[in-house]
């Protein structure tokens, strides 16, 4: 038998959630507050991309490895 951690648990019950809902399960308020932080988010790192620290960010980030 394997136990799993608590952690690794509430994982993959989170990814099942996540796996099961549909883009029609979203509310459109919800949906209209994630494109405009999705669109922030790009335009951060166009804006960021000529100054030094995002290139300590970038490899900070891939430091990490790929996941798994």
């Amino acid at each position: 038998m394997t136990v799993q951690s608590p952690t690794k648990s509430l994982s993959i019950d989170v990814a099942d959630v996540v796996r099961r809902t549909g883009i029609s399960d979203v509310p459109p308020p919800v949906l209209e507050r994630a494109r405009h932080l999705i669109l922030d988010a790009v335009g951060i790192a166009f804006a960021s991309s000529g100054f030094g620290f995002a290139d300590v960010a970038a490899r900070a980030a891939t430091s990490f490895g790929p996941g798994q």
